[in-house]
């Protein structure tokens, strides 16, 4: 369970299965190759992890002062709005809501961004 206790755990799979959809990276890539969505349209792109740190300290840039995100997952309007006050990256318009996940290679149960909305709603 990765440190987290069960019920964490637990909630976290919740999670993932009722409020992530699928993922939509190929599809949110297209939109912007075809400028159909735009830089402009993704909120928190702007990094606000690292203030009051020295740029380079910063976990969530790497000091440059922008996220990068390297999946988009398409989400429920309740989970964006989570993630959006977690500061992460989003799309939320009118054809739906989308997370900028800013790490890739490992499962999102692993992710510390869907553990903390975990710890957050209790």
């Amino acid at each position: 369970m990765y440190g987290f206790s069960k019920e964490t755990h637990e909630t976290a799979e919740r999670i993932i299965r009722d409020e992530i959809f699928c993922c939509d990276s190929s599809l949110v890539d297209e939109l912007c190759r075809i400028d159909f969505l735009h830089w402009e349209d993704i909120q928190n792109l702007q990094c606000s992890h690292c203030e009051g740190l020295d740029d380079s300290d910063c976990d969530y840039c790497g000091g440059n002062g922008y996220q990068e995100p390297f999946e988009w997952w398409r989400v429920s309007s309740y989970l964006c709005e989570k993630l959006n006050l977690r500061g992460e990256p989003i799309i939320d318009n009118d054809y739906g809501q989308w997370w900028g996940r800013t790490c890739t290679g490992q499962s999102i149960i692993l992710d510390g961004t869907i553990q903390q909305i975990v710890e957050s709603t209790r």
